[in-house]
């Protein structure tokens, strides 16, 4: 007997006495830990995949499934990117075309497909929620890139990064809140005191992190041990230790991380936060005790606290206990999980002293990047410096920044140093002071049309403005090359452009010279 079904748009095979869709899903002992709404997702799941003559249930059956009927939640999300029924039907007729309707059942899932089911109980159930809902079977989707169904939807025009930040973000069971009163609302003391890495990633907050793989492949390892859980970065003063927790944090909300770790908030602190204000004893200690029961209340939350030698003697005033001490118990527990950063001196001053705080976190080294490295960050980061300064940063710029800062600047490391002398020599460029020419034919410009001019002078004036000002707005008329930067070392040194200047060669061609007139006899 054949039956139709106009919600999945295709025919299968009913055989009598059959088992009804709900009762073939429930049966499997997995979907017990799902909730109404996902079943019924994983029933539209089921049909597409026979209604196809599919001879497996994947995942993008399963993305046909959640966006299957529009009172479903994540039918609703999908539906802000352009993404239907149809949509989903036509690219699985696309992709996998149709054959004879068959008789499947959850068995015939796929690894990938039952992957996706245990990741989505997962992540309920970090969330200590009872059942996993459609929401947590999208995210899983989400967090999957090799899936066929993040495939699909990629083509589609979705953006992994912002939809799976939203998936994370989202409180479903509140969908009119906003993404900051919801959060407020969960982890009042969190919000209050921290902020949201994972959020501010997936929201493009943050900069973009160039290399540091091999840290942060060791930082990924450290986290998904069973003990010692918490990492502590360890390095000199701008080397990028903050920067490798915010790159984890990118790769945490692109999915791009093991299954241990999908899902995962991190939340820096904000030690002098908790501080200010505390007028009483017990005031310090009360603020942060509510930030640990929030975080060892979600498993899936990580903290962060830079500087992490600030810990040592916070808040000890008049005999109350420090955080340091607060934090001990939670971590010896593994109540939480813990992210620290701190350099190398204030490590062995602070941390190394306290034996029993030292031995709850795994040291991750952090070195300076070779020269070649830093050239790559400085690329990486030229972007973000181009559009905030309005400017264009030439490829002779970079390497001049990281070969002078590296010659002249000493007490300072990479790739902090030839940053700074970029986003310096950018900012004397954009002062003015380069641009004067472009700032007084404006003037003149905007001069003569105040004054009264026939119609083909002022469309001629007009015409010149506008192209002044987006010449200036665009940067092309605002270039940072070797020169500006070799300004910007001479005004933090106090070395001679000129010297800076010099090659080699120029240099010890002269140096004869130069000690005949230094130095006598």
């Amino acid at each position: 007997m054949m039956k139709y079904l106009p919600h999945y748009g295709a025919y299968y095979h009913y055989h009598s006495g059959a088992m009804p869709f709900a009762q073939e899903v429930t049966r499997m002992n997995c979907i017990s830990g799902f909730s109404d709404s996902a079943i019924k997702a994983l029933n539209a799941a089921l049909g597409a995949a026979m209604g196809y003559g599919h001879t497996y249930i994947g995942s993008e059956h399963i993305l046909y499934g959640l966006v299957s009927d529009d009172s479903l939640p994540t039918a609703a999300v999908l539906r802000r990117y352009g993404i239907g029924r149809n949509e989903v039907l036509r690219r699985l007729e696309e992709t996998i075309g149709r054959g004879r309707p068959t008789r499947l059942s959850l068995n015939d899932l796929t690894p990938r497909s039952r992957k996706l089911i245990d990741n989505a109980l997962s992540f309920a159930s970090g969330e200590n929620q009872r059942k996993a809902g459609p929401e947590h079977l999208l995210r899983a989707i989400v967090l999957n890139r090799d899936c066929c169904a993040m495939t699909i939807l990629g083509d589609l025009g979705v953006n992994q990064v912002k939809l799976a930040g939203e998936l994370c973000a989202q409180r479903w069971n509140e969908p009119d809140l906003s993404t900051e009163k919801e959060r407020r609302a969960k982890f009042p003391a969190l919000t209050k005191y921290g902020r949201d890495l994972t959020e501010m990633a997936a929201n493009g907050s943050l900069d973009p992190v160039i290399g540091r793989e091999k840290e942060t492949e060791r930082l990924i390892r450290v986290l998904l041990r069973r003990c010692k859980n918490n990492p502590c970065l360890i390095g000199d003063a701008g080397v990028g230790k903050t920067a490798v927790v915010e790159g984890f944090a990118q790769r945490v909300a692109a999915g791009n991380v093991p299954q241990g770790l999908l899902g995962k908030r991190i939340f820096a602190l904000d030690l002098t936060a908790m501080l200010a204000g505390a007028k009483y004893r017990g005031d310090f200690e009360e603020r942060l005790k509510s930030v640990i029961e929030e975080a060892s209340g979600c498993k899936n939350i990580i903290l962060f606290i830079d500087e992490l030698h600030s810990i040592v003697g916070t808040g000890a005033a008049e005999g109350a206990i420090d955080a340091a001490n607060i934090l001990k118990p939670q971590l010896a527990r593994g109540e939480i999980c813990l992210i620290g950063a701190t350099t190398t001196e204030e490590y062995r001053r602070f941390i190394e002293k306290d034996s029993a705080l030292e031995r709850r976190f795994q040291p991750v080294v952090v070195e300076q990047p070779d020269e070649q490295q830093a050239l790559a960050i400085l690329k990486g980061m030229r972007r973000s410096y181009e559009q905030h300064h309005c400017v264009t940063i030439t490829d002779g710029a970079l390497e001049e920044a990281v070969r002078l800062s590296v010659r002249y600047i000493n007490d300072r490391k990479l790739p902090d140093k030839a940053l700074d002398l970029v986003d310096e020599a950018a900012a004397r460029v954009r002062s003015g002071a380069l641009n004067a020419p472009y700032v007084k034919r404006l003037s003149e410009v905007r001069r003569s049309l105040s004054t009264p001019n026939d119609a083909a002078t002022v469309e001629k004036l007009r015409q010149e403005e506008y192209s002044l000002v987006q010449a200036m707005n665009s940067g092309r008329a605002c270039i940072v090359d070797k020169p500006e930067v070799a300004q910007a070392v001479s005004a933090i040194t106090g070395i001679p452009v000129q010297r800076l200047s010099e090659d080699e060669t120029t240099r010890l061609a002269g140096l004869e010279q130069q000690l005949s007139r230094r130095i006598i006899g």
